[in-house]
């Protein structure tokens, strides 16, 4: 947005080079009077990535030796063509209500290339290899929108605002895989053809609320309310290819659905003295989902639900050492919920190749943490702090190991902890350049249990 009188505009592009180009390019148009602020944007961006993963694993048996091995070496090229156009508008319906409106489209096409190579070990010789091509083509186009209500109450700073908005996310991909596998002597033992068509559809809605209450003596009430819900369906179809024929394999296919929604409401007051400034909050949420595996012939259907209700506190203190606020000390401390992906709570089996596979977890469950960070500056010149976050239901992708193959899925993880130091210096060693140094130091660990195996890594 931009709030200078009459029209205005700009344009900008950006180009990036590595081993392949990226560009990015928007233009931006603004009409502002007394009463109407329209404002629009148009971007297109296209980006091109290349990515090489190189994967070793061992397989122990009982005594710790190794009974198998695997080398996996993934090439990927990944290419993206993007749009995006924002139109938005603001009315001023009184002096002290402003009414607004926004509207969002954006598609990008998606084409992708990948190649792997495999060889599978015994103890000490080879037993067989593999490659596979996978080309992906895919498209997605997203439309959003929200409407907002603002209104203050004259000149005594209270502030009531509410917004609705609706998003719609559409994807469609059409993936081909060749799978070969070779004796040792080279020649080909199998070959398998597949087609994969993935529609996706994604609908969100959101209702909030806030309201903002100043009172006597530098100080602040706040308190709001969000209620959310998330529909989500992706399915997955697979189909063998025999010449030109596609046969539907239902045990490589599977539709998933899952509905979620949260409702959530705060409540936040700051007070400010001379020296000294506290800020108090506390959060409750509750959310609910369900989730559905529809299963077919081939493949067992399976249904969940899923409840929780939390409380987020937050706390922070400033204090001014000195009457020239030169150094201050800050000290926080928050609570955060994150929350599984949904594709995590998928139970269907992926076959990724054929030593890999990977599932979900309908019993995933949220991860918390808990941060505490002490926040020392000086001026606008150095600053320095020590944080230290406590976590629970750590999510954590295994792997575990079942007839040779590597089963990947997420789990939770007992608790984990990271410590964080950091040093901070700005300076404006000429009038054209300023320099910001930031250095960090950090510890990270684990501690929990994982098919029976003690994990307490850290780094």
């Amino acid at each position: 947005k931009n709030r200078t009188a009459g029209t205005t505009g700009s344009l900008a592009t950006g180009y990036n080079q590595g081993r392949y180009a990226r560009t990015n390019n928007s233009i931006n148009v603004n009409y502002n009077n007394k009463k109407f602020n329209v404002y629009s944007n148009l971007g297109y961006s296209y980006d091109k990535n290349y990515g090489l993963d190189i994967y070793r694993r061992s397989y122990y048996d009982g005594a710790g030796a190794v009974a198998s091995s695997i080398v996996l070496n993934n090439e990927q090229k990944y290419y993206s063509n993007g749009y995006n156009g924002n139109l938005g508008m603001d009315y001023l319906a009184s002096e002290n209500t402003t009414l607004g409106l926004q509207l969002n489209l954006n598609s990008s096409l998606n084409d992708g290339y990948a190649e792997s190579l495999s060889s599978n070990y015994g103890i000490s010789a080879l037993d067989s290899a593999g490659r596979g091509i996978s080309v992906a083509d895919g498209l997605r186009r997203n439309f959003g929108s929200n409407m907002s209500v603002l209104h203050t109450f004259g000149k005594t700073g209270r502030e009531l605002s509410a917004d609705v908005g609706y998003l719609r996310n559409k994807g469609a991909l059409d993936q081909t895989f060749e799978n070969k596998m070779y004796e040792t002597d080279g020649d080909m033992s199998s070959r398998t053809d597949l087609v994969y068509d993935l529609p996706t559809y994604m609908t969100v809605y959101t209702v909030k609320s806030d309201y903002v209450h100043p009172l006597p003596g530098k100080a602040k009430l706040e308190a709001g309310a969000k209620w959310s819900m998330v529909e989500n369906d992706h399915e997955n179809d697979a189909y063998i290819l025999t010449g030109s024929q596609q046969v539907i394999d239902n045990s490589r296919s599977n539709h998933f659905k899952y509905r979620e929604g949260f409702a959530a409401a705060y409540i936040s007051g700051q007070k400010t003295w001379k020296q000294l400034g506290i800020q108090l909050g506390l959060r409750a949420e509750h959310t609910y989902g369900q989730g559905e595996q529809l299963g077919n012939e081939a493949v067992s259907g399976s249904s969940f639900d899923k409840r929780h209700t939390q409380l987020f506190p937050t706390v922070f203190i400033n204090y001014k050492l000195d009457t020239v606020s030169a150094n201050t000390l800050n000290f926080s401390l928050t609570r955060r919920i994150n929350r599984p992906n949904y594709q995590y709570m998928n139970p269907f089996v992926i076959v990724r190749d054929q030593f890999t596979q990977s599932t979900g977890n309908i019993s995933i469950l949220p991860q918390y943490q808990y941060r505490y960070e002490l926040r020392w500056q000086h001026k606008r010149f150095l600053r320095m702090a020590v944080s230290y976050n406590r976590f629970t239901d750590v999510i954590f992708q295994t792997t575990n190991v079942v007839d040779g193959i590597f089963i990947t899925r997420p789990e939770n993880v007992k608790q984990g902890y990271m410590m964080i130091t950091s040093t901070g210096l700005s300076l404006d060693p000429f009038e054209w350049w300023n320099m910001n140094t930031e250095i960090w130091a950090a510890r990270l660990g684990l501690d929990g249990m994982a098919y029976g195996e003690k994990l307490d890594p850290t780094i």
